[in-house]
């Protein structure tokens, strides 16, 4: 009873650090932001992350108050709020102010750097590699002066008296925190991995591989052309996919007896997207329910790497000429055109024929014609002839577009 009595009794002592707070704001301002520009997103894909997020948000805070509880020095041991670390005086070999430090020094660090999966605990290998100490808090942000709390600590540690080997307690906190951090990753992985990714209004983005396709059915304004669909490739090489194009309802279900036609020919393969490059194809939709097409499905059932090389510009906005070289404005006969795609490979000559519709609601797709194959050997030409057979079509084009071909 005596030897009881003479114990030292517990002492908290708080951690005040405010950068522990600084994560969970700068996550809390993210997240006001995703919530603030809600109208800009898809719904279904912005609360994946905003879920993930939230998630990883309550870890922090948990994680920083359980911080500003700081350490206490009890009878037994000392313990580490903010990872929960309880290390019985057993273990500990001193506790001395350094510096702008206070520490703790004990017999086996390496069973605190081995539980390193644990929440925070990357921050014990640190310690031990800049302190010789797996725990190491800075003495001004204690609650008390670091050179007392060391003595407090001491006068503890010499009262104790070992009851058997120097065995490290499994640490039991900050399993919560790695479980929500854990969760909160993975939530976000998910949503990236076989989700649609975050985009604006009125625009649906799927992936298949390197492939992100992005649906627009309406141009944001009269002069952008609807019902396109952007194909950006993030393969450091040029390929030429074979696209496979489902037309859908605003709901997401599919049309059928609604076809799908292309102006540049991706849905046959003709169409080479350059590495890290985009290509924007145009579609129209055919069969008794073509108006109620919202949405479209891309499949991917064949894709080969193109031969180059090839410049991120995949398909450039031709124009036509006259003898003098001189621009002509579209809508009369001609038989000359200038395009500016450059770069080495085949490419094909374009004539797309718009629907202009009311404004602020962009053009349609309504036919197009193929003028032929331009470019010859490595160089590319900038200056075509028509071909004779072609030009009657000259006077309907309300676009011309080089494009990138399949040798």
């Amino acid at each position: 009873m005596a030897e009881s009595a003479a114990q030292p009794p517990d002492l908290d002592v708080s951690y005040r650090d405010p950068l522990l707070w600084a994560l969970p704001l700068a996550e809390l301002a993210v997240l006001a932001s995703l919530l603030v520009l809600d109208q800009k997103f898809h719904l279904h894909l912005l609360w994946a992350w905003v879920g993930g997020l939230a998630v990883i948000v309550v870890s922090a805070v948990l994680t920083a108050v359980r911080a500003r509880r700081g350490f206490t020095l009890s009878a037994n041991g000392l313990i580490w709020h903010k990872h929960q670390i309880s290390v019985p005086w057993s273990n500990v070999t001193g506790v001395e102010a350094v510096g702008d430090r206070v520490v703790v020094r004990v017999a086996e660090p390496d069973q605190l750097r081995d539980r390193r999966r644990l929440g925070g605990l990357t921050e014990t290998p640190w310690n031990v590699r800049r302190h010789g100490a797996p725990i190491a808090p800075k003495g001004k942000r204690l609650g008390m002066p670091a050179a007392e709390f060391a003595a407090e600590a001491e006068l503890r540690r010499a009262a104790f008296t070992p009851g058997g080997l120097r065995v490290m307690p499994q640490a039991k906190g900050a399993f919560t925190t790695s479980v929500l951090n854990i969760a909160g990753v993975v939530l976000a992985l998910l949503a990236m991995m076989f989700g649609d990714l975050p985009t604006e209004q009125g625009v649906v983005r799927q992936r298949a591989g390197m492939l992100v396709f992005e649906y627009r059915a309406d141009g944001p304004d009269a002069d952008f052309a609807g019902q396109t669909l952007t194909v950006r490739n993030y393969e450091r090489l040029a390929v030429a996919p074979t696209l496979a194009y489902t037309a859908q309802d605003a709901d997401g279900r599919d049309l059928p007896g609604v076809s799908v036609r292309t102006a540049f020919g991706s849905d046959r393969g003709l169409v080479v997207i350059a590495g890290r490059g985009a290509f924007r194809e145009a579609l129209a939709f055919d069969g008794p329910r073509a108006g109620d097409v919202r949405r479209v499905k891309v499949a991917v059932p064949g894709s080969r790497y193109a031969e180059g090389p090839y410049r991120q510009t995949t398909q450039a906005e031709a124009f036509p000429i006259d003898r003098a070289g001189g621009r002509l404005e579209l809508g009369h006969p001609f038989d000359r055109v200038r395009v500016p795609l450059g770069g080495n490979g085949k490419a094909r000559l374009i004539c797309v024929v718009w629907e202009h519709r009311p404004t602020g609601r962009g053009t349609r797709l309504v036919t197009s014609y193929d003028f032929g194959r331009i470019g010859m050997g490595n160089l590319m030409e900038d200056e075509v002839t028509v071909p004779a057979a072609m030009r009657v079509h000259t006077p309907e084009c309300g676009s011309l577009h080089g494009v990138y071909t399949v040798p």
